[in-house]
């Protein structure tokens, strides 16, 4: 048995699949660079277990932080499927692009320890 998924590009292009994908990476920029990298603020997800690895070994995190996503990647296509996977893909380009070409200053500088 074949374990092809076919692909719904009508899915993927659709406007409102876009405009959400575009929100919800502006809002993770906005979130990453305005408030949660300059507080040294993390929440534990898998982009901030990653800067935090990248930190301590003076690692470049902007231009390898989608490498830490490889594993969902992985496991959304075993479990979601295809057109998932590569959505998620795209997503994850353009926000790695997003944080290497957009500034956002600092929001606040609040010291939560």
């Amino acid at each position: 048995m074949s374990s092809y998924k076919e692909i719904n590009w009508k899915s993927i292009f659709s406007v409102p699949s876009l405009v959400y994908t575009f929100l919800g990476i502006s809002f993770a920029i906005i979130a990453l660079k305005g408030f949660m990298i300059p507080n040294h603020f993390l929440d534990g997800g898998v982009r901030e277990d990653f800067y935090t690895i990248a930190r301590n070994i003076s690692y470049q995190y902007k231009l390898s932080s989608c490498s830490a996503q490889y594993s969902i990647l992985y496991i959304g296509y075993k479990k979601i499927g295809t057109t998932f996977t590569i959505q998620a893909f795209m997503a994850i380009m353009i926000m790695a692009i997003g944080m290497n070409y957009v500034n956002i200053p600092t929001v606040t500088h609040d010291k939560i320890f």
